[in-house]
């Protein structure tokens, strides 16, 4: 795989899975530092993490990337300050509902977002049926931004086990 440097015109996008990128620093979610969930890294450790996500970012010539499972603004921020030229990249992000994991979703863009359109879709309502019975949620982990007349949209699915809709 040898990626082509992007033209002025070209969207190249790129959707990253983070695996529970969490710093050091509580709180946690109730799953990392649990005995069924991923240790609390070190600083040392979700620092190299941010090094890692910045070189793959940087290797794929990205103009938006979507970045799923991060705990906060500040991994974000470190992975943006690690790619290789950082004042081209603007953090999107904004505080999901996902107080169980503790996770979250962010975009990284090359465009200006506009600041009044970044949305967590705080009155969205799914519904599924677990266990044959309807259940209604709040998307926990969802972002969108207009940039340059583009709308990002990030959701990132729990792993319910999702049946579906009835007509």
């Amino acid at each position: 795989f040898s990626p082509l440097p992007a033209s002025s015109e070209e969207l190249i996008i790129l959707s990253m899975n983070t695996e529970f990128f969490f710093d050091h620093e509580p709180p946690h979610g109730q799953v990392v530092g649990s005995a069924n969930g991923p240790p609390i890294p070190t600083e040392q450790e979700w620092k190299a993490k941010a090094r890692a996500i910045a070189k793959k970012i940087d290797s794929t010539y990205a103009n938006i990337v979507g970045l799923m499972e991060v705990e906060n603004k500040r991994v974000v921020e470190e992975v943006k300050a690690n790619l290789h030229n950082p004042a081209s990249w603007q953090v999107v992000f904004e505080e999901g509902r996902d107080t169980f994991t503790g996770q979250d979703v962010a975009l990284l863009i090359k465009y200006p977002a506009v600041q009044e359109s970044i949305t967590n879709f705080p009155d969205e309502r799914v519904v599924y049926f677990q266990n044959n019975e309807e259940e209604s949620t709040n998307p926990s982990k969802i972002l969108a931004a207009n940039h340059c007349g583009r709308h990002g949209f990030l959701h990132h699915y729990g792993s319910l086990d999702l049946a579906p809709r009835r007509q």
